[in-house]
C-alpha cells in the first residue's frame, strides 16, 4: 500500500513508501513491512493532523471528558478499581495534542507485555476492552512508542480482529469488542493506512449480526460482571458506525441495547454499583456520575402550581453510561435507572402505570434472575446466579443489601457428605401482581436432588427461601432392581417405599446463608429467630421446620457463625428420614418487627389420616395481625387438606385470614402432567 501521496509524473523521483499490500488467508489486507524512517515520519504527521481534525470529544461529545467513555463498565468487570494503565490509556484516546506527554516510557513495557500476552491465546473480555484502549490510544501513540513497538502493536490487534470475525459466534460479547468496536476503531483512529478503512464493512456487519442475533442477551447474560461493559461497547459502536460506516442502528438494535440496559438498571444497587461484585460507589462512578435534574432552570423558577392536576415531577436522570444507555428508551429506562438509584419512588404504583419495564428479570440460559418487588429500591430486592454449581445470591431489605456470596448447601446421607453432579437447572418460573416465583433443581450423588424454591411476596415485603432434599426420580439400578423383583414375584414382598432406597437414611440438609459484612446476624434468646441488622434491625430469620423455642428438641436450627475459619453466614441445619423440607421465611417490614409472632409446623391429612413432615408439610406464619400458610407435597400427588383448604398440589402459599378462615392464593404450583 501507498502511505504517502502517489509522486506526480513531474516528481516521479521522490521516493515511495517502503510498504506494501499483503493479502491474509481470511481476505483482509495485513500492514508489513514495517515501514522506513522517512515514510513513517510522513505517516506520523498525517495521523496526528487527522487525530486533532476529528478528536474523541467530536465522536463521543462530553462523554470523551478524561477518558471516561472508554472507561464505562470498566470497573464492574474487573470487579474493583480501574487499573492505572487502563486509565492512562483512556486519557490518550482522549486527549489533546497539548496533553499527550512525550516521553511516557511507562508505556514502553506495557506495549511489550501486551503483545507477549496475546501469544498465550484468547483474552477474556477484560482482555478485549484492553485491546479497544490501546487500539484507541494509537495515534498517540505515535509520539512515545519506538516505530517497530507500534507497528507490531497494529499488526497484532488486526490479528485479533481477523481472528475474531472468522472464529467467533455472532452472539458472543467477544465478536461485538473485536470483530465489532475494534475494527471501527482502527479505521477511524488510522484512516491514513488502508488496511485498517479495509475493517469498515466486515466490523459494521458483525455489530449488526451482534445484535440481531436471538441468543445476544443470554449470551452478555452468561457474564453478568460484563453487562455494563457490553453496553459501552455498544454505545460507541452507535458513534462509530454513524460516522465510520454511514449506517444507524435499527429498531431492532435499539431494542437489543434497550433490554441490556433493563437489565443493568434491574442489577443496579442504590449506590451505583453492580450486584453480585464486590464493587463499591466511588469505583463506578463514571458510570454514573453526575446526576442531573432535566428540568430547566427557568421551570424551576416557577411557583409551585396548587392545581391537583399538574403534571409530577420527572425523575432525575444518572449520567455517564447509564444517561447515555437511557436513551434507548426514555419513557422506561428513564424511570428505571432513577428508581434503582434512589433517586424517584413508585409510590406504590404497578409497573405498566408509569411505564416501567417489566420486575422480574429471568434468563434461564444464563442462570440470572432478578426479583423486584417494585422498582423502587425502598422495597428491597432478591438476585440469584445460579450458572455455577455454587449458586450466587444478593438480597435486599430496602437500600441495603443484607445477604451476599455463595448459598452453599451440604447433603449429608448417614453421616457421608454428598457432592453435586451438576449445574442448577429452573423447573418452575411465575410472576404476578402478587408474588415472584422461582424453583430450581440440581442432582447430587447418593440419589438425591436438590431444590430450591425463592418466593417473593412483593406487597408484603417477605422472601421464603427453601431446601428440599429428595429421592432422585430414577435410581441408577432401576432396571436390575426390576429384574430382580420379576424373579421373585411368587414371593409375598411389603409394599415398596415412596422412599426407594432412602427409607431408612437419615439426611441432613445444611444450607448456608451468606450474609453482608456489613451487617450482623443475632439470634433471639428466647426463640430461634435470627435478626440481621446493622445500626437498627433490617430482617427476621423465621427458620419454619424448627420448633420456635429454644428449650426443647427440634428438627432444625438457625445459627450464626462465630468462628474466623467460617464465612459470615446463618447455618440452617434440618435433619428427616427418607425426604426433608427446609423453608427460612425472611421478613424485611420493619414495622413488624416489635409485634407479637409466632410459627406452627401443621398437620396434613390424607385420606383422614395424619401424615408424616417426610410425605408432606405445612406452615403457619402470624406477625401481629398478619398470617401466611405454606404447602409442600413431597412424596406423591394426591388429595391432601391442611389448615381447612383442600389441596392437589406440590406447592401451595396464601394468605390466611383467621376472620373467616380463608385462605388468599398466592401462588400454586403443580407438577401434575398436562392431560
Amino acid at each position: 500500500m501507498t502511505l504517502t501521496k502517489p509522486p506526480s509524473k513531474s516528481n516521479s523521483s521522490k521516493k515511495k513508501a517502503s510498504v506494501a499490500e499483503s493479502v491474509t488467508t481470511d481476505g483482509f489486507t495485513s500492514v508489513t513491512p514495517m515501514p522506513d524512517a522517512a515514510t513513517w515520519q510522513a505517516l506520523r504527521k498525517k495521523i496526528e493532523a487527522r487525530r486533532q481534525r476529528h478528536p474523541a470529544s467530536k465522536l463521543f461529545g462530553d462523554d470523551a471528558l478524561d477518558g471516561q467513555v472508554y472507561l464505562w463498565g470498566l470497573a464492574s468487570l474487573l470487579n474493583g478499581p480501574v487499573d492505572p494503565l487502563s486509565t492512562q490509556l483512556a486519557t490518550l484516546a482522549t486527549a489533546d495534542s497539548v496533553q499527550i506527554p512525550l516521553t511516557d516510557t511507562d508505556l514502553i513495557p506495557a506495549a511489550e507485555m501486551f503483545l507477549e500476552a496475546s501469544r498465550d491465546g484468547r483474552s477474556d473480555l477484560a482482555g478485549d476492552v484492553g485491546c479497544i484502549l490501546w487500539a484507541s490510544s494509537l495515534p498517540a501513540l505515535t509520539l512515545i512508542l519506538p516505530l517497530e513497538l507500534w507497528w507490531n502493536l497494529l499488526a497484532e490487534l488486526q490479528r485479533r480482529v481477523a481472528s475474531t470475525l472468522a472464529h467467533d459466534e455472532a452472539e458472543s460479547p467477544h465478536h461485538l469488542m473485536l470483530a465489532g468496536e475494534l475494527g471501527l476503531t482502527l479505521a477511524y483512529r488510522l484512516a491514513d493506512i488502508p488496511s485498517c478503512v479495509a475493517r469498515v464493512k466486515p466490523s459494521a456487519s458483525a455489530i449488526q449480526a451482534y445484535l440481531d442475533h436471538e441468543d445476544t442477551i443470554d449470551e452478555a447474560l452468561r457474564t453478568p460482571h460484563a453487562l455494563r461493559a457490553t453496553m459501552a461497547s455498544i454505545i460507541r459502536c452507535e458513534e462509530l458506525m454513524r460516522v465510520v460506516a454511514k449506517r444507524k442502528f435499527k429498531k431492532s438494535h435499539q431494542a437489543t441495547a434497550e433490554e441490556i440496559a433493563a437489565w443493568i438498571a434491574a442489577t443496579t444497587r442504590v449506590d451505583g454499583s453492580q450486584v453480585l461484585t464486590q464493587t463499591t460507589s466511588r469505583e463506578v462512578a463514571l458510570d454514573h456520575v453526575g446526576l442531573v435534574s432535566r428540568t430547566s432552570k427557568a421551570t424551576k423558577k416557577k411557583k409551585k402550581s396548587k392545581s391537583q392536576t399538574s403534571k409530577p415531577a420527572r425523575p432525575i436522570a444518572p449520567a455517564g453510561l447509564m444517561g447515555r444507555a437511557m436513551k434507548y428508551d426514555t419513557d422506561s429506562l428513564l424511570p428505571a435507572f432513577s428508581a434503582s438509584l434512589g433517586q424517584s419512588q413508585s409510590g406504590g404504583r404497578l409497573a405498566w402505570e408509569i411505564s416501567l419495564p417489566e420486575s422480574m428479570w429471568h434468563s434461564d440460559v444464563a442462570g440470572m434472575v432478578a426479583m423486584l418487588p417494585e422498582w423502587d429500591v425502598r422495597r428491597g430486592r432478591t438476585f440469584v446466579d445460579y450458572s455455577g454449581k455454587v449458586m450466587q445470591i444478593e438480597i435486599m431489605g430496602g437500600r441495603r443489601t443484607l445477604f451476599r456470596g455463595p448459598l452453599h448447601t451440604t447433603i449429608e446421607l448417614d453421616g457421608v457428605s454428598q457432592d453435586p453432579k451438576g449445574d442448577w437447572q429452573a423447573t418452575c418460573e411465575y410472576t404476578d401482581d402478587d408474588i415472584h416465583y422461582l424453583e430450581m433443581e440440581q442432582s447430587f450423588t447418593g440419589g438425591v436432588v436438590l431444590q430450591r424454591q425463592f418466593m417473593v411476596i412483593r406487597d408484603d415485603r417477605c422472601v421464603m427461601i427453601s431446601d428440599t432434599v429428595l429421592p432422585a426420580q430414577f435410581e441408577p439400578n432401576q432396571d436390575a432392581a426390576s429384574a430382580d423383583a420379576e424373579d421373585h414375584l411368587d414371593q409375598p414382598t411389603d409394599p415398596p417405599s415412596p422412599f426407594g432406597s432412602l427409607a431408612d437414611v437419615q439426611i441432613r440438609c445444611i444450607t448456608h446463608y451468606p450474609v453482608s459484612d456489613s451487617v450482623s446476624a443475632t439470634p433471639d434468646e428466647q426463640t430461634r429467630e435470627v435478626y440481621l441488622h446493622d445500626n437498627k434491625r433490617r430482617a427476621m430469620m423465621l427458620p419454619l421446620p424448627a420448633a420456635e423455642w429454644r428449650i426443647g428438641p427440634t428438627a432444625c436450627t438457625a445459627e450464626p457463625s462465630h468462628t474466623e475459619n467460617e464465612p459470615h453466614s446463618v447455618t440452617v441445619t434440618t435433619e428427616g428420614t427418607g425426604a426433608v423440607y427446609s423453608p427460612v421465611w425472611i421478613d424485611f417490614q420493619s414495622r413488624r418487627f416489635h409485634r407479637k409472632r409466632t410459627w406452627r409446623t401443621l398437620t396434613v391429612a390424607d385420606d383422614l389420616q395424619l401424615i408424616p413432615r417426610n410425605i408432606a408439610t405445612g406452615f403457619r406464619i402470624q406477625i401481629g395481625s398478619e398470617q401466611w400458610m405454606l404447602y409442600r407435597s413431597l412424596i406423591g400427588r394426591r388429595p391432601r387438606s391442611v389448615l381447612g383448604k383442600h389441596l392437589v398440589a406440590d406447592f401451595f402459599a396464601g394468605r390466611f385470614h383467621p376472620g373467616d378462615g380463608g385462605v388468599e392464593e398466592l401462588v400454586t404450583v403443580d407438577d401434575a402432567p398436562p392431560n
